[in-house]
């Protein structure tokens, strides 16, 4: 007899869509305090690809976060498709 397999945990209760405007909606929707802090960008020479950067004022690490600014206005990329590429460099 085949063992048994384990029922899936619960799934996620929302999904996140590809879509950058409706994922901010979801967040603020969510996190409804005045210290969310959402800060745009494009990235990407060719692609010019918008992203965000969400945090709260009240708990971020500074240093961190001008840490993560300096990267960003430093990077060099061409294309940005997904978040994952900006790791790469």
């Amino acid at each position: 007899m085949p063992p048994r397999l384990k029922p899936p945990s619960k799934a996620p209760t929302r999904r996140w869509p590809e879509d950058l405007d409706i994922n901010l909606y979801l967040i603020r929707s969510s996190y409804n305090d005045s210290s969310l802090a959402i800060e745009y960008r494009r990235l990407g020479d060719i692609s010019n690809t918008r992203i965000s950067l969400v945090y709260d004022k009240k708990l971020v690490n500074e240093s961190v976060r001008k840490e993560l600014d300096r990267r960003l206005s430093a990077a060099d990329l061409k294309l940005v498709q997904a978040a994952g590429e900006l790791g790469k460099k």
